[in-house]
């Protein structure tokens, strides 16, 4: 990752404090199936910060895997 990024461990401690634990739970589940079950997550959800959850959790999972 270039500098400027955000690095994962930082990404989980923000979404940490913004989300409620159902939500963090979910994003990290979606996320640990990959790229389309967050992009799915991400047009599912009701929540704002979660919609925003999970682009920043697609940008890194994209960042780490860029066959994506």
């Amino acid at each position: 990752m270039g500098a400027g990024s955000a690095q994962p461990l930082d990404i989980a401690a923000n979404l940490a404090e913004q989300l409620p634990t159902g939500d963090i739970l979910l994003l990290a589940e979606q996320a640990r199936l990959g790229v389309d079950a967050v992009a799915d997550l991400q047009a599912a959800a009701g929540s704002v910060a979660l919609r925003d959850a999970c682009r920043q959790v697609l940008d890194c999972l994209r960042a780490e895997a860029p066959e994506y």
